[in-house]
């Protein structure tokens, strides 16, 4: 599959998962995250710095926290995707759109919108 050039075609090409996908950008955008694509996926950024990553793939998609390491994870869904390697990186992965649950979502990326105010 050819990377996308937009965050639209990229949904568009996760035709599997981009109801739910389309649901977790409408969120990211309403709490103030800028859009753009990098490294071939999604990401949102406050201020320039990239925080969270969305990414679809054959039996999954998730969220990519870029400081996932500093969050409270009350829901203990954050996984490391490769320990031993990625120190700060975490993600919530899902298998299935029913799964998600949005308003458990919105806390974790309003905490994230908190730890980057108050680093800066």
């Amino acid at each position: 599959m050819a990377k996308a050039s937009s965050v639209d075609v990229y949904i568009k090409n996760h035709p599997r998962w981009a109801p739910m996908l389309k649901e977790l950008r409408a969120m990211l955008l309403d709490l103030g995250f800028a859009e753009a694509i990098k490294w071939g996926r999604p990401m949102f950024m406050l201020a320039g710095k990239n925080l969270v990553g969305l990414g679809a793939f054959k039996h999954h998609f998730s969220l990519w926290f870029m400081k996932g390491h500093l969050l409270s994870d009350p829901l203990n869904v954050l996984s490391n995707a490769q320990p031993g390697k990625t120190k700060e990186m975490r993600h919530w992965k899902w298998e299935d759109l029913e799964a998600v649950e949005l308003e458990e979502v919105r806390k974790y990326l309003e905490e994230v919108r908190v730890i980057h105010l108050n680093q800066d």
